[in-house]
């Protein structure tokens, strides 16, 4: 049974991204054409996501959230309504500075994305990133976490589960935990072109 109630808003801050992701459908769109959300879409979406109070609001789309030059007032204007703030980031634009924005509001919750080898040099997935990289700014976040205290936001991986890949999720997992991550979202992969069906685990 459908709720008759929106209860879970997805917002794309931006469709730009400074990585080029092998399982993500940005390759396979022909003349796709990038923006960032305007302070003016955010003011007309404010307005309606105070009349439907959704329990979750979810920062994630094609893009990289963060890519965004406004990003941190569009989020600050979120944080003002009663929902849950979820990021899914890969990490990239994750300075200090930025860290100590996003606990300081605090959102709710925090998911970083990784799909190489968490204790690799390459970066064969998701090119454009190190892995060495990406591990100082996750370590980073959850350093600053724990020394502010406070159970908010709840830090996350997320890994999208592909057969050139599949093998370094148990090296995640334990890095993630050996740093305070304290869920794991694995998500199976959904092919946006031919060449990429036989990198699906599962049907």
């Amino acid at each position: 049974r459908v709720s008759p109630e929106v209860r879970q808003v997805y917002i794309e801050l931006s469709s730009h991204c400074n990585l080029s992701c092998m399982s993500c459908v940005r390759s396979s769109i022909v003349d796709f054409k990038k923006a960032h959300f305007t302070p003016a879409l955010m003011r007309g979406l404010f307005l309606m996501l105070e009349t439907m109070r959704p329990e979750r609001t979810v920062l994630l789309g094609i893009g990289e959230a963060l890519c965004s030059p406004r990003v941190r007032p569009l989020i600050a204007a979120l944080r003002r309504l009663e929902t849950m703030i979820v990021l899914v980031t890969n990490t990239a634009f994750l300075t200090p500075v930025m860290s100590s924005f996003l606990l300081g509001l605090p959102l709710d919750e925090i998911y970083v994305s990784w799909d190489d080898d968490i204790g690799g040099s390459g970066a064969v997935i998701r090119p454009g990133m190190r892995a060495s990289d990406f591990r100082s700014n996750v370590e980073a976040l959850a350093g600053m976490k724990l020394h502010r205290g406070g159970k908010r936001p709840l830090l996350g991986i997320k890994k999208i589960a592909i057969r050139s890949s599949y093998r370094f999720l148990a090296g995640t997992i334990e890095y993630g935990r050996s740093i305070g991550i304290e869920t794991f979202l694995v998500a199976n992969l959904y092919p946006f072109s031919g060449a990429m069906t036989s990198e699906i685990l599962y049907d």
